[in-house]
């Protein structure tokens, strides 16, 4: 019998894993061959040893896996059958995003979990180039990838700078390419480069950069089309209200006051008009599915002649829309509503602040516009109060650059009655184009967010009546009410628990509901310039128009969500890219740290506008004991909303890691 089949034998019958000292007690071998011999159980597909357990057969599944990567750096992988598993770090420092693996997939701990994927042998490398920062180890220059919880490290050839961003060719050699060396083949730029951090999100999430010489040709012959059939809308007063840097304008207001409420007109930048379906500008819009909007500057879906020119509802225009017109009561209810193919001339290019000015008292120098806004914040007002809408307390920051194209700030977003106006018109238009495609039956992006499961609504309803308040009725308002008690130390798991079981919304062919904004149906159509599935959704509004309703591809949906990831991923990659180098020049520095949220697990720490996570172990290893809801040190103590001295001691750049510590009072 091989001392394979002997380790073999160990496992016969077994259901759950045995220990490997244990195992190698029983076997009567030599440790050195022993673990030769459970090391070669994955090869042979008859067990696995894995964190010193040693798993028998009827616990593993063996298969081939494709690697992927999330924003956060975990890696995940995604089976030939749909499952998605997940990797350890240490299992995963070997492998690459695209990679295909075979791997033991170990049964998950419950039913619902997700199974543990154990790579075994490497079947093929998506692509042997990676990138990622020379750095100095102990012998000398290690290339660290970017973008991973446990980075790969490879020894560097050559000669380059310490911190350089730089684009490798594995050399491959060993189990898994363990001891593969990294050769340059680009040097992307060094961390002090301006832009460098939107430049290297791009390349990690492979955006798509300058449009093809085609597309530009054909995008700059365009012309507008025939508007004649359209219904007419020129004599009302629209205006586009955008930030102060905004280029491309995709919708328009307009309103006014009706005897029994109001008539609110939202006009949609009809691309559907202009970029005709199957051509090489719409062929390259659906590639990128959105447009990319990084720190330093934006990668349109759509060429700039017409993402900023011809689609655009610039002032003084003739322009093609997609119109939709609401008659809202007094209290707030849509009472009714239609679609329609129109043309405008938008009246004005105003700017959030120049209506909240205007809202405030100040004069826009053109009464009709004037009348025209102050009805469309009231009726939009009248909707919000309505619909009341989950209200989320983590408020969103905004990153300030300096002139080099670094953070020198985050501040919080601030948000007048201007931005709540546009808001609230374009979630009703969204919600309506959604009830009316549902109506229909049929299969178009709609926009879905799952509500949270019952066990975790529970515990919220739970943890309101042992503070004290009255839950209320429906499940989303309970989840806003435990949201909206931010400062109640008592509520803080279930806040914890609510965050991570509210999950993206996402692009699906059925209509599910979007759980955070309370309505039975949501679409994206109000951005067609900026997102191809509100482009799609117009396509079919259009169809419909004409009586011919026509319904869209899984795969063109399933697209706009693959898309609408990355964009997202990278726009995010860019900002934890920019955090990294701020935090880093914050260093050695005595700073203010805020906690914002206290467990036994560790300390969130708000500090120059970062959100920093100190674990429990750090905590510990410095003398700290957790004890009932504060950290305590001696004399010391720290607790929900309390401030004291803090330091940045280190900053990973590849790993977007900050490590902070806790100041001592002398």
């Amino acid at each position: 019998m091989t001392k394979t089949c002997s380790v073999q034998a160990l496992l016969e019958g077994r259901s759950a894993p045995l220990r490997f000292e244990t195992a190698q007690q029983q076997s009567g071998l030599p440790l050195d061959l022993f673990l030769r011999a459970a090391k070669s159980l994955a090869r042979d597909r008859v067990g696995l040893l894995h964190k010193g357990l040693l798993f028998p057969k009827t616990m593993l599944e063996f298969c081939s896996v494709r690697i992927l990567e999330k924003v956060s750096g975990q890696v995940v992988c995604l089976s030939e059958a749909g499952e998605e598993a997940f990797m350890t770090p240490r299992s995963a420092r070997l492998v690459l995003a695209g990679d295909t693996v075979e791997v033991a997939l170990i049964s998950a701990k419950s039913p619902e979990g997700a199974r543990e994927a154990v790579p075994v042998r490497l079947k093929q490398r998506a692509s042997n180039l990676a990138i990622g920062r020379v750095q100095q180890d102990l012998v000398g220059l290690e290339w660290v990838q970017e973008r991973r919880t446990d980075p790969v490290r490879l020894p560097i050839m050559g000669d380059w700078p310490v911190g350089a961003i730089v684009e490798v060719q594995i050399q491959p050699f060993g189990f898994l390419q363990a001891r593969s060396t990294a050769q340059v083949v680009q040097m992307l730029g060094m961390p002090q480069d301006p832009g460098i951090e939107s430049a290297l999100a791009a390349r990690l999430w492979k955006l798509p950069a300058d449009f093809p010489s085609s597309v530009e040709e054909m995008a700059s012959a365009l012309t507008m089309p025939s508007l004649d059939a359209h219904e007419d809308w020129t004599d009302k007063a629209f205006t586009t209200i955008d930030g102060e840097s905004t280029k491309d304008f995709d919708d328009a207001v307009y309103a006014q006051k009706t005897p029994t409420g109001y008539a609110l007109y939202v006009a949609i930048a009809s691309v559907a008009d202009i970029v005709s379906k199957g051509s090489v500008i719409d062929q390259e819009a659906f590639a990128r599915g959105s447009s990319m909007y990084l720190p330093h500057g934006v990668r349109p879906m759509l060429p700039s002649v017409l993402s900023n020119g011809l689609c655009s509802l610039n002032p003084g225009q003739l322009r093609p829309v997609m119109g939709c017109v609401m008659q809202i009561s007094e209290e707030g209810e849509v009472v009714d509503y239609r679609f329609t193919n129109a043309k405008i001339v938008s009246q004005a290019r105003l700017t959030y602040t120049q209506v909240d000015a205007m809202l405030e008292g100040d004069s826009l120098d053109n009464a009709s516009v004037e009348a025209s806004l102050l009805a469309a914040y009231r009726a939009t007002m009248l909707l919000k109060k309505r619909a009341a809408r989950m209200t989320m307390t983590s408020g969103n920051t905004k990153l300030v650059l300096n002139t080099h194209g670094k953070l020198d700030a985050l501040v919080p977003e601030d948000r007048g009655p201007s931005s709540f106006l546009v808001e609230e018109a374009m979630i009703a238009t969204n919600h309506l184009a959604a009830v009316f495609f549902a109506g229909l039956d049929l299969q178009v992006p709609y926009r879905n967010q799952r509500p949270v499961s019952q066990p975790v609504e529970e515990m919220a309803r739970a943890g309101l009546v042992r503070c004290g308040v009255e839950p209320a009725l429906l499940a989303r308002d309970v989840v806003s009410q435990v949201l909206a008690e931010s400062s109640t130390h008592a509520l803080q798991d279930e806040r914890s628990q609510i965050l991570k079981a509210l999950k993206p919304a996402v692009y699906e062919g059925v209509s599910l509901g979007h759980f955070s904004l309370g309505t039975p149906a949501y679409m994206h159509f109000t951005s067609p310039i900026r997102r191809y599935a509100d482009l799609l959704a117009h396509r079919s509004m259009m169809a419909c128009l004409k009586g011919t309703p026509r319904a869209q591809t899984l795969a063109h949906i399933a697209q706009c969500q693959e898309q609408s990831k990355r964009a997202h991923s990278a726009e995010q990659e860019a900002r934890k890219l920019l955090v990294a180098e701020y935090a880093h020049r914050l260093m050695g520095q005595s700073l203010q740290g805020y906690a914002t949220d206290v467990s036994n697990k560790g300390i969130w720490c708000a500090v120059q506008g970062l959100d920093v996570f100190m674990p429990s172990k750090t905590l510990e290893l410095l003398g700290w004991r957790w004890s009932e809801t504060q950290w305590i040190l001696e004399e010391e103590v720290w607790a929900q909303g309390q401030s004291r001295s803090v330091v940045i001691v280190g900053v990973d750049m590849a790993m977007r890691r900050v490590d902070l510590r806790p100041q001592t009072v002398s």
